[in-house]
């Protein structure tokens, strides 16, 4: 496919989906005017509470996250930005779950998961001929930072932080029906399993086609859905810094319900869709 083509492809996916892109490109701004606020604050770092810092992180990844997710689906990739969209939800899952109770101990254990982690990868690797060597000289530190940690806390789980699995964590944080729709189908795309195989094997005519170029496949349920995951993502970032953004926020809210409304209408009306 030449540039001319991608181009005139990217034009169509913009024409069709236009209210959905420029909504993307109106979050970015506010998000971006949000953590200027929060930056002009000049908060000392000692006086950053745990949990600020976990949702700074985590708020900042997501947007960042947007805008590969945007650029993706405005060249018809739509299907890698399925990918991306399970990232943003695990975001939103973590943020929420975090926020629900408990939150002090819940974000102490979030920086904490970072010394088991940090043991368990040395134990993989400490005999890997060219990190090794390094990796040993911690191995003795981290290893007692890691039981430490095992003793503070009550971990049935230990490939999460949380001690529990993503799934349990979102139905405390009454994100399950999220989770069993978006969350489970964007699965697909990242563990490529056969479920996604009609997304890239067509059959035209009696015969077998593959398909790699762009298409607009994903793209529409992709904007819809990491719209609603940053706007969550954002109030939470708004209220957790006190950033008294709220009236933009809730404004931009109004807009997006109305505009996604009408494509949700489309999709009921149009058989093709």
């Amino acid at each position: 496919m030449c540039d001319e083509q991608i181009k005139e492809f990217r034009n169509k996916v913009y024409e069709e989906y236009k209210p959905l892109f420029d909504l993307h490109q109106e979050l970015f701004e506010l998000y971006g005017e949000t953590a200027d606020k929060c930056n002009e604050k000049k908060m000392p770092i000692e006086e950053i509470s745990s949990l600020q810092n976990v949702i700074g992180f985590l708020s900042t990844k997501a947007f960042k996250t947007y805008v590969s997710i945007y650029l993706l689906c405005l060249n018809g990739a739509g299907q890698d930005a399925e990918i991306l969209l399970r990232s943003l939800i695990e975001i939103l899952i973590n943020i929420k779950y975090l926020l629900k109770t408990d939150s002090d101990t819940r974000s102490n254990m979030y920086f904490d998961f970072f010394d088991f982690k940090t043991a368990r990868d040395i134990e993989k690797l400490k005999n890997d001929p060219r990190i090794g060597k390094r990796l040993k000289e911690h191995e003795e530190r981290y290893n007692e930072r890691k039981e430490k940690y095992l003793e503070k806390y009550d971990i049935k789980n230990k490939i999460s932080w949380s001690g529990v699995f993503l799934s349990d964590m979102a139905k405390n944080a009454d994100l399950t029906e999220i989770y069993n729709k978006a969350y489970n189908f964007s699965s697909n795309m990242v563990h490529s399993n056969i479920l996604c195989s009609p997304e890239y094997i067509k059959t035209v005519e009696g015969h077998i086609d593959f398909d790699a170029g762009p298409s607009f496949s994903c793209v529409e349920r992709v904007l819809t859905s990491s719209l609603e995951c940053l706007i969550n993502i954002l109030l939470d970032f708004n209220k957790v810094f006190e950033v008294d953004n709220d009236q933009k926020i809730n404004n931009f809210i109004t807009r997006y319900k109305k505009i996604v409304n009408k494509f949700k209408e489309r999709i009921n009306t149009d058989p093709n869709l």
